[in-house]
């Protein structure tokens, strides 16, 4: 395609997407079921599909950067330690989205001035005005919660492991309990057959329809394949080094297929930040009242 054929393209994608706001999507799930991996995978379908993505990595080890090779990444942490601009800690993949580290130990955003809260919450929705998906790589919620309990959608990863299929139970128990989250979308990762991976499903569903008032929705499942493994030691997405493997065609499938589960709910990927902030203080302050004397 000639360059001004990209730029008509460009162009036409950012007239669709005017007057609507960046959807979120939180992708949780136990440590080992995947998340990670699921989301660079995504994220490198839906933007080399030409589509505006923002990855946001809660983990403090720059997961993230590491596994694309992103060597200059910083997390927000250390720009709020100078008071740097929230740009300074975004950076672009070679796919095309863009990465912004979230990691913020809790007392220093609980603490933040009020001033630079609100500076860093109009250069991040200003950073997203022309987006249209922000796929967020979540801690487990009983590690730090925020941001899978305003994210506009949930995706719960689990793999057929009995351990994943627990602890995604307290997942939503706990989402569900403690913020009110309803529905969850269920990916199961690394399965050996559709059977299988519905086969998990449908214990989970049943194990939460009997005892917590929540909605569970199936997506898909991504299948075991080593091509996954081997795109992480070469610090790329599978999707883009080995596009005709069953695990990036189930990633692409999959990706392609995010529209259809946000559905027609509104979104607040714009005010994220602010929410996200708000939540952080509110969750910290109610750590200090139980806690007066650490």
């Amino acid at each position: 395609m000639s360059m001004g054929m990209d730029d008509q393209a460009a162009s036409l994608r950012r007239l669709l997407s005017a007057g609507r706001k960046p959807c979120s999507f939180a992708f949780i799930g136990d440590q080992g079921s995947g998340v990670s991996t699921v989301v660079a995978e995504f994220a490198a379908v839906l933007a080399s599909d030409g589509h505006r993505v923002m990855i946001l990595d809660a983990h403090a080890d720059m997961g993230q950067a590491r596994r694309l090779k992103v060597n200059h990444a910083r997390h927000l942490d250390e720009v709020i330690g100078y008071q740097g601009a929230l740009e300074d800690a975004i950076v672009s993949l070679s796919s095309g989205a863009e990465l912004l580290n979230l990691y913020v130990r809790p007392f220093t955003l609980a603490n933040l001035h009020t001033g630079l809260a609100h500076r860093l919450s109009q250069e991040f929705s200003s950073r997203l005005r022309d987006s249209e998906w922000i796929l967020i790589d979540a801690l487990p919620p009983r590690q730090e919660p925020a941001l899978s309990a305003i994210a506009d959608h949930l995706i719960l990863v689990l793999t057929p492991e009995a351990k994943s299929l627990t602890e995604a139970y307290g997942i939503i128990k706990q989402l569900s309990g403690e913020f009110g989250r309803r529905a969850f979308n269920v990916l199961i990762n690394h399965a050996e057959s559709l059977e299988d991976a519905q086969h998990i499903f449908r214990r989970l569903t049943y194990a939460a329809s009997e005892y917590l008032n929540v909605s569970l929705r199936w997506v898909g499942f991504i299948p075991e394949d080593y091509h996954l493994r081997r795109a992480l030691v070469m610090k790329t997405a599978a999707t883009l080094a080995f596009p005709k493997s069953e695990g990036a065609i189930a990633c692409t499938q999959l990706a392609r297929a995010l529209p259809l589960w946000a559905g027609r709910t509104p979104t607040e990927g714009d005010t994220l930040f602010a929410r996200w902030l708000e939540t952080v203080r509110h969750l910290q302050e109610a750590v200090t009242a139980d806690n007066p004397h650490p």
